[in-house]
Parts: C-alpha cells; sequence; structure tokens
C-alpha cells in the first residue's frame, strides 16, 4: 500500500494553495477545530511573503495517492536557534495527515531514502 503514497516536494503555487487548504479535508468534523485564515497560511508559507523565510531553510512536502493530496509535512532548519544553541538541528511541523497508518509510514521511508 505505501508504494502507492508518493511524495512530493511543493515547488508551486498550485501545490502551495493545496498544502494549505489540506487541514480543512483531516479536520472538517472536528467542532473543536479553529481553522486558519487560508489567506494568512498562503502568505506566512510563501517564500517571498513569509517572515520564517528570513532566517530559515524551509521544504514543504505534499504526499498523494494519485492525485489526492493525503498528507503534509514541512522540516525546516531555522538559523538563529542553530546559532543560539551551537548545534545542528532542525524541526518538522504541518504534520498533517488522513486516518491512514501508510501515509505517515511513506514520510518514514521517505526520510530514509533521502539520507
Amino acid at each position: 500500500m505505501t508504494a502507492s503514497i508518493e511524495i512530493r516536494r511543493v515547488r508551486d503555487r498550485r501545490a502551495l494553495r493545496a498544502f494549505a487548504k489540506f487541514p480543512w479535508r483531516v479536520y472538517h468534523d472536528d467542532p473543536n477545530w479553529v481553522p486558519p485564515l487560508i489567506s494568512e497560511q498562503l502568505k506566512y508559507l510563501d517564500p517571498a511573503t513569509g517572515p520564517f523565510y528570513g532566517h530559515a531553510e524551509v521544504a514543504l512536502f505534499q504526499s498523494l495517492r494519485g492525485r489526492e493530496v493525503v498528507g503534509t509535512i514541512a522540516a525546516f532548519i531555522d538559523h538563529r536557534i542553530v546559532d543560539h544553541v551551537d548545534a545542528r538541528v532542525g524541526g518538522f511541523g504541518f504534520f498533517e495527515v488522513m486516518d491512514d497508518y501508510p501515509v505517515g509510514d511513506a514520510y518514514r521511508l521517505y526520510e530514509q531514502q533521502s539520507v
């Protein structure tokens, strides 16, 4: 089942928009979810306008099953933190997946193949 999931880096405006809107699919039935404004998310995630990009390297990824987005994740290196703690550290966020174990596992396998 994992083989049918493809991990792609977000590289264009269309993929960025799909990345920003994906949480609506995951949380649409959750009465406690407070959705962000899509326009704010797009500004934050866009390297041209997002303030985080001024001091960090960010890579956004989507998992797709066919043409359907089924997960998202962002990997980053915040150079301010690296300089402050004097260590090579990074992090991740925007990790959203459908209730589908193979989707989450595909990110683990992708990371292992990328090292």
